[in-house]
């Protein structure tokens, strides 16, 4: 199991895309995404090479 932590970028986004283009509904697509990276489940297209540490420790990551 995973903890995922949203960064203030993440979040001023958000409140962006919620305010200013109308996404009302961003949320519940957030959602559903975070409650799969925190089972494990990565999703998405794979990145070629990219190692994935499995070794229990928290690594923090930014995703533009």
């Amino acid at each position: 199991m995973y903890t995922v932590i949203p960064t203030e970028q993440f979040e001023k986004d958000v409140k962006y895309y919620i305010k200013k283009k109308g996404f009302k509904h961003i949320g519940a697509d957030i959602k559903a995404i975070t409650d799969e990276l925190e089972k494990g489940n990565l999703i998405g297209t794979e990145i070629p090479g990219l190692k994935i540490p499995t070794d229990g420790h928290k690594k923090s990551c930014s995703i533009r």
